[in-house]
């Protein structure tokens, strides 16, 4: 668990489920891979028929930061309404959000003839396709079987406290500062510009069935929820594009399970561009690098010498920090790192059996990571080698 605290203070990271660690850390019979899959497979909540002349806005609740604004609301009715002229957009409010939801189609300065405003006291499933920037209405939408998008900024973490389901699309944004603190303050909410109303269109269309390759998804915001052969769910990027952050957090969620749990997962990881691969690729260097620096410290150690085994340890401990702070994915391993060293102090002397056991699996995490990486770039990289080779032949 140390590791997985650790790993959600770098959010964006943070590869699982609440409702599938909340399970895994309880579960104690998994006595075979049959309990194991049994245990973590949801009831899946059967998917309602997908109603396409309806497309539902829900304005229930607001909730500052975590919520896109009026005039970003009106914006994307509008590109709703000229996208989508055949469908009836309504607009669900409550007692709470009535003057919003008003001003919001003030803003729109769009015919009504499309557009409608219901009042909602209560939260009523149906089979129109909805929309939301409150997580708390996307949740309830995805347990009971219904398509939605969930637009997620501030402080809503994109996986964390979201409900899995088959049929939940998750909008986020990629700035950096997403998601942030509840405590730090925010004038300018660059998250809730970062989502894109023609995003939105796209996405609408992607679920539709109606998408073409010659109008592909603009960015890599967009993401489907799949399940693994362990029965836990993960992010399943839409589209071309398959962002460092989500790659990295991959790379997380299968090392953990192998490491930690001794279980092996299999998730089908999309195509990175050649850019991002071969990027990812180089940095891996540093890792590489690292670990045949941790390698020579061990071997110079006089182990028979407290001193010598403490400045191996410190030494170790600074070159992560200098690796770490390069390259900001390793940041969640590092501070699990420190963490586990502080609790080892008994007296102020460091127990330097539980010190090796620790130094022995970070070090084997960023063995069995560095393979994955590895072997997820370099096909890439040898795709397009190949390539090069054969235009060259051909000349």
């Amino acid at each position: 668990m140390r590791f997985y605290y650790s790993l959600f203070h770098s959010s964006r990271l943070f590869p699982f489920f609440d409702s599938d660690l909340y399970l895994f850390v309880l579960a104690e019979k998994l006595e075979t891979s049959d309990n194991f899959e049994k245990i973590f497979t949801l009831n899946d909540k059967k998917q309602k028929l997908l109603d396409k002349t309806t497309i539902v806005i829900d304005l229930t609740m607001q909730q500052d930061r975590n919520s896109l604004e009026a005039d970003k609301w009106s914006s994307i009715t509008s590109k709703l309404t000229q996208q989508f002229p055949d469908s009836q957009i309504n607009i669900y409010y409550s007692i709470y959000t009535a003057d919003f939801c008003k001003s919001v189609l003030r803003q729109s300065n769009i015919s009504l003839s499309n557009v409608q405003l219901i009042s909602s006291k209560t939260f009523e499933p149906s089979n129109a396709l909805i929309i939301t920037s409150d997580g708390f209405i996307g949740n309830i939408a995805a347990n009971h079987g219904m398509t939605s998008i969930n637009i997620k900024t501030g402080t809503f973490h994109n996986i964390a406290a979201t409900v899995p389901s088959d049929q939940l699309n998750i909008m986020e944004s990629n700035i950096k500062c997403y998601p942030c603190s509840p405590i730090q303050s925010c004038d300018f909410f660059q998250c809730h510009l970062d989502i894109r109303n023609d995003e939105i269109c796209n996405l609408i269309e992607h679920i539709y069935g109606v998408v073409t390759s010659e109008k592909p998804l603009l960015q890599f915001t967009h993401s489907k929820l799949k399940q693994s052969n362990l029965g836990l769910y993960f992010h399943q990027s839409i589209g071309q594009h398959y962002t460092p952050v989500l790659f990295y957090s991959h790379m997380y969620r299968v090392t953990s399970l192998f490491v930690f749990c001794d279980k092996e997962e299999i998730i089908d990881l999309p195509k990175l561009n050649f850019d991002i691969a071969q990027r990812i690729y180089s940095d891996s260097y540093a890792i590489e690098f690292f670990l045949k620096q941790s390698e020579e410290l061990y071997q110079r150690t006089n182990f028979k010498d407290d001193d010598s085994i403490n400045s191996m340890y410190n030494n170790f401990e600074n070159n992560f920090e200098q690796l770490a702070q390069n390259f900001n994915y390793l940041l969640p391993l590092l501070t699990y790192f420190r963490v586990c060293k502080k609790s080892l102090f008994t007296k102020g002397c460091l127990n330097f059996d539980s010190m090796a056991l620790l130094h022995e699996t970070v070090t084997f995490f960023l063995v069995v990571m560095l393979d994955l990486i590895r072997n997820s770039t370099r096909p890439i990289l040898e795709i397009k080698k190949q390539g090069a080779k054969n235009a060259v032949d051909n000349c």
